[in-house]
């Protein structure tokens, strides 16, 4: 399926049916509400007060487009422990104060939407809406038996908070929020599109569109947000050296953020080829599925490509793909690159039988750009 636009709802008395029949199910069952037998009167004796005083702990359906897809809480820990947290003692205060840390609970209910990336979405998402910028620490506490949990939380950024308390059931975990940079260069600008360099609220979103399945159908896997940090890391340094690199993309109306198009040094030997001039550069680019259609990757790569040959004087451009990625492919013609098979090659850093393997090469020079 395509992804889904997510967006929070507040829990209303009305949701808090729909809440228990979720409770219902077996995965919830067992590691959201810990193997308890939730009735509707223990859920409405539980979290109607929290829809009365949303304030206190906001709890929210989580919807994917129009379909509720799970639940999320946010508590701030000031007023709620995690639990495996005794009292204010706990080495978790040595350096962070209890009201800049909240803890975060949450679950996809919809078994359709499972290991689909819709856990990571809801997740970054969030944290954007509601944490960015507002406090200093986020923190949850799986199971310690619950290792798809705590696995699916390393991969977005959390630490297993390093205690002497070996006795509790939980795994204690953290998320240090980074504060939001709004420094961002405008780097171009088309009819629809800004061009720029990156924030640092920029990380989760990048992070939902690498984790969609769709998006990555020619990758070898999605990406986590611990991953797209250190992508963007690697972006920021290949602009601090060399001047460009891949930009972020924001529709220029509405200030959306939708992905990312630019240049870049290709991070392997590319067998067999010959390049005209050095050094190899490549034209890149991955965009929301949500925006795909719009024509958005088209004219952002254009005037990437006009940039690289008429301001920083390249010689040469060139992209590549797997063999089987016909949009991408269609991109690369539209803007003018031209295939030749005896570029095409076996990507090195992927195994022999691997799908993938096989990639097709467009390329384009300066002299060609011109005529």
């Amino acid at each position: 399926m395509t992804q889904q636009a997510i967006t929070f709802k507040l829990l209303t008395e009305e949701g808090l049916l729909l809440l228990y029949n979720w409770f219902q199910k077996p995965h919830v069952k067992q590691w959201y509400a810990r193997g308890e037998n939730y009735t509707l009167g223990m859920i409405r004796e539980k979290y109607l007060p929290r829809v009365q005083h949303p304030e206190s702990i906001p709890n929210f359906i989580v919807y994917a487009d129009n379909t509720p897809i799970g639940y999320i809480q946010l508590y701030c820990v000031k007023d709620s422990l995690p639990d495996g947290v005794t009292d204010y003692n706990h080495p978790l205060f040595d350096n962070f104060k209890s009201n800049e840390i909240a803890g975060i609970d949450f679950f996809v209910a919809d078994e359709n939407y499972l290991k689909k990336g819709y856990a990571t979405l809801m997740l970054t998402n969030f944290i954007r809406e509601y944490v960015q910028g507002k406090l200093t620490l986020l923190v949850t506490d799986p199971l310690k038996n619950n290792t798809n949990a705590i696995q699916f939380f390393e991969r977005n950024g959390f630490k297993k908070f390093k205690t002497s308390d070996n006795n509790t059931a939980n795994e204690l975990m953290i998320l240090r929020i980074t504060p939001q940079k709004d420094d961002a260069k405008i780097i171009l600008t088309t009819d629809r599109l800004l061009l720029r360099t990156w924030k640092t609220s920029d990380i989760p979103l990048m992070a939902a569109i690498s984790s969609d399945p769709l998006v990555m159908e020619h990758f070898p896997a999605t990406q986590d947000i611990t991953a797209t940090q250190a992508l963007i890391d690697r972006v920021n340094r290949h602009y601090e050296q060399f001047g460009y690199a891949l930009y972020a993309i924001e529709i220029k109306d509405t200030h959306e953020f939708i992905g990312f198009v630019g240049l870049n040094h290709p991070p392997f030997d590319i067998p067999n080829f010959q390049p005209t001039k050095l050094p190899i550069v490549e034209i890149g680019w991955r965009l929301s599925s949500q925006h795909w259609g719009k024509g958005y990757a088209t004219e952002a790569a254009k005037a990437v490509l006009h940039y690289a040959f008429t301001e920083l004087n390249l010689g040469e451009i060139i992209s590549f793909t797997v063999v089987a990625n016909i949009k991408s492919r269609r991109v690369m013609e539209k803007i003018g690159l031209h295939h030749s098979e005896a570029d095409d090659f076996d990507h090195p850093k992927l195994e022999e039988n691997s799908p993938l393997r096989r990639h097709v090469l467009y390329r384009l020079t300066r002299n060609e750009y011109r005529e």
